[in-house]
């Protein structure tokens, strides 16, 4: 999304008060910001002195009165091989970095402890087990002893190169260790002590795939052979089941789940006869001839850009993964990878009406990050499938076909991901702003039989998007609020402290970017927030006023805005830190920036370099304008915001996560 401004601007038109802004009235505090933004130059003397005059007796050793730990901010895991990953965490003062770790909630395992006093912090783990349950917490202590532990946060590593031997959608290591009560369980184990019925391959509408996986699941966390017994006859019948009479679509919805029941069964050490026979089966499903569209299972994955394609990918995906097949995996892969958006990848899709398409020229399966159309946002839309609801236009029809492709996608997503491919990050994390725009643009949250997709996305994003619990299955997959529950994320926050303008940014990516959502914590403690959008020549500045509205929306990651604090009280915001690199579109001139990142050596300079940028500006709480030049040896910093002025042509900024 471009932030700029116009090339020739005088510092009162980047400040607060520029065109259209609220005055500040005279005597209104414009007060520090929580991470020790500049006072005015008496209020330095001020806290200067006290601070001496408190810590003289101690100086060596830090302040005795000081008895508030370090606060753990932005968790993320990153660099996740099969036998290692690198966990990074900030803190709101400078302390200590250890992690504890090990495949059980008692750990056992600890990282070298890194005396060094920093706010960024990064450990790198090795020699893990592949495909494997971490649990881990995190350690800070500042200078003067006080420890902040965080709360008790996983991972999984991901399988051996190869995908042979990994269980394909998730392992009874990790059913082990989740719940066996609680509604989301109380309803995967009522539909397991159902009698599920005959697999119907062919019938598109059958709901016994998703309840024989659910049989699997329950077996797998209790062990009671009942289960079992319901899957094995499941899956002897589809051994038995004779040569394949459908559409592509109906054995495209139905056949994933049952491969991923089976796969939980452990069939090829406790029922190799019968394996044998089912990786015989699947195999031929991939190529066996199908009606009334797409000849067979691959052509529907490699053709069909809508639902159908989905579908059949996942299912092909999962037959992929049962069998180690690494070749086809790379292919399905490329597939995907394609219809997220890579056109580089795979462009092989024949698209209907292309009124959706961002760009008809160059259609794609979701369409890339920043897009609009006749001045909306259509960034994240699955054009094949929002077409169903008729060509373009606005608001935006709530089509259910969306979510009926999502279906398949996610399952692919998945089962890619566990086989060492990085599908979330894909494309700009084409799948999640795709739940972003349903979201936001079409306010079309998940409804039905698709409740159990946004808890994939919330899980593997750390968001809060709306999900259900019990949600119900879908077509081809379900049971997620149980297997997949939402792994909690730290709450991004800034204090603050005193009344008056602030510049800020926030460097998570929250689930919801409405300006409502967004500030929803200020509540009644600001009176206009303002943000410079270089998509509107005529009128580019935004604003919001909690009493009146106005024309500014949406706030992401990216933006740097100015906020008018009526009312002391902290922002806090949910949300993951960025996993993969942020790219800010500069435009020529004056740009209005955040930096979404938890790198803390990231200099001006480094910004300068990569961008061609010549001057970047900072808050000051003094001087007539809020503004101070930055030197070029000064870090930026996650929650600050920034105006960068680029002289020459538009320019990205390729902002590293860490």
């Amino acid at each position: 999304m471009a932030r700029f401004a116009q090339t020739d601007w005088s510092p009162a038109r980047r400040g607060p008060d520029g065109p259209h802004s609220v005055v500040i009235p005279v005597g209104t505090m414009l007060g520090p910001r929580a991470r020790k933004r500049r006072l005015a130059p008496v209020a330095v003397l001020l806290v200067l002195l006290v601070t001496l005059v408190a810590a003289f007796p101690t100086l060596t050793g830090g302040r005795p009165d000081d008895r508030i730990p370090p606060r753990i901010l932005g968790v993320a895991v990153r660099s996740m091989t099969s036998s290692g990953a690198t966990i990074a965490w900030m803190t709101d003062e400078s302390a200590g970095t250890q992690v504890v770790y090990g495949t059980t909630t008692a750990y056992g395992l600890v990282s070298p402890l890194d005396a060094r006093l920093l706010t960024s912090h990064r450990v790198v783990l090795v020699g893990l087990e592949a495909s494997t349950l971490y649990h881990f917490a995190l350690k800070s202590q500042d200078l003067v002893g006080n420890m902040a532990i965080s709360e008790g946060l996983t991972f999984t590593t991901l399988p051996e190169p190869g995908g042979s031997g990994v269980h394909i959608w998730i392992s009874p290591a990790e059913l082990a260790v989740l719940p066996a009560s609680g509604p989301a369980w109380d309803n995967v184990k009522a539909r397991a002590d159902q009698s599920c019925g005959v697999p119907d391959l062919d019938n598109q509408d059958s709901s016994v795939n998703v309840c024989v996986l659910a049989k699997a699941l329950v077996f797998a966390r209790t062990g009671q052979t009942v289960y079992r017994d319901g899957v094995v006859s499941a899956v002897d019948d589809i051994v038995n089941s004779g040569t394949y009479n459908g559409r592509a679509l109906a054995l495209g919805l139905e056949l994933g789940a049952y491969v991923t029941a089976a796969d939980l069964m452990d069939l090829h050490t406790s029922a190799a006869p019968l394996d044998g026979l089912l990786r015989a089966k699947i195999t031929e499903f991939l190529t066996t001839p199908t009606t009334g569209g797409p000849a067979n299972l691959i052509e529907c994955h490699e053709v069909r850009p809508n639902n159908w394609g989905t579908h059949c990918g996942a299912s092909r995906a999962a037959v992929a993964a049962y069998l180690g097949d690494t070749v086809a995996l790379s292919r399905i892969a490329q597939v995907f990878k394609g219809w997220l958006g890579d056109r580089s990848s795979y462009a092989g899709f024949a698209y209907g009406d292309l009124s959706w398409q961002c760009d008809p020229a160059a259609p794609v399966g979701i369409n890339p990050k920043g897009c609009m159309k006749q001045g909306h946002s259509i960034d994240g839309v699955l054009p094949d499938d929002q077409r169903r609801g008729g060509s373009f236009s606005w608001p935006p029809p709530q089509e259910n076909y969306v979510y009926e492709a999502l279906q398949g996608a996610l399952v692919q997503a998945v089962l890619l991901n566990r086989q060492g491919y990085d599908t979330w990050s894909w494309s700009d994390q084409a799948l999640l702003r795709a739940f972003q725009w349903l979201h936001t643009e079409a306010n079309y949250p998940a409804v039905g039989d698709d409740t159990w997709q946004p808890h994939l996305v919330n899980h593997f994003h750390r968001l809060t998007f709306p999900a259900p619990v019990p949600s119900n299955p879908g077509k081809n997959m379900g049971w997620t609020d149980w297997t997949h529950p939402v792994v909690a994320s730290p709450t991004y926050e800034i204090n603050f402290a005193a009344t008056g303008w602030y510049l800020v940014s926030f460097p998570v990516e929250p689930a919801d970017t409405s300006v409502v959502s967004v500030l929803s914590s200020l509540a009644g403690s600001y009176a206009i927030v303002r943000w410079y959008d270089a998509s509107s020549s005529s009128d580019p500045w935004k604003a919001y006023d909690p009493t009146r509205g106005g024309d500014l929306t949406n706030l992401d990651n990216t933006a740097g805005f100015w906020i008018l604090i009526a009312t002391v009280d902290t922002l806090q915001l949910g949300g993951a830190m960025p996993s993969s690199t942020t790219t800010i579109r500069l435009q020529t001139g004056w740009n209005l920036v955040g930096f979404p990142s938890a790198n803390m050596t990231y200099t001006v300079q480094d910004l300068k370099s990569a961008t061609g940028a010549t001057r970047v500006e900072g808050f000051s709480a003094t001087g007539p304008y809020h503004l101070v030049v930055l030197a070029d040896s000064q870090a930026l910093l996650a929650g600050e915001g920034y105006w960068v002025y680029v002289p020459g042509s538009a320019v990205d900024w390729n902002v590293p996560p860490t």
